[in-house]
């Protein structure tokens, strides 16, 4: 049978086209059309490029530090932007880590007594390396990308 949205043809008891139209219902399914470098996942690639960036900030005070967030950011910004899968691997490895991190910070600004808008800040930072780790799980570009 052919599909009214691509033109596609699919067997007789196909349910859904790959372009994701669905015989049955007569729809087409949005989400599986989310696939390649673009909304939130631009912003994603953009924030791991910024984060080496960053690593040159920190090289005069730590050069293991600097060197260390240089190599793991732009690893990884590469290999996403290369729609490599081991890149969400290793994302989701630096927001564990990097929330781990921020959480530490959080406690320990609290434990000396630090400015409560530090630990807003460092509380902020922890937040949001759990929003990109729930994108990096949940989103249905990233699984389409990715797959």
């Amino acid at each position: 049978m052919e599909c009214p949205n691509c033109g596609l043809l699919n067997p007789e008891d196909a349910i859904r086209c790959d372009c994701g139209y669905y015989f049955g219902v007569g729809k087409l399914d949005k989400s599986s059309n989310l696939k390649g470098i673009g909304g939130w996942l631009a912003l994603l690639i953009f924030r791991f490029w910024m984060a080496a960036l960053s690593g040159i900030l920190v090289l005069p005070r730590s050069r293991m530090l600097g060197s260390l967030i240089i190599c793991s950011a732009t690893s990884i910004a590469i290999l996403l932007g290369k729609k490599k899968r081991l890149g969400v691997t290793l994302a989701k490895i630096y927001f564990v880590l990097e929330c781990i991190l921020w959480v530490l910070f959080t406690i320990l600004a609290i434990m000396e007594g630090e400015d409560v808008v530090m630990i807003w800040k460092y509380a902020g930072y922890a937040l949001g390396c759990i929003i990109f780790l729930a994108y990096l799980y949940r989103s249905r570009r990233v699984q389409n990308t990715y797959a």
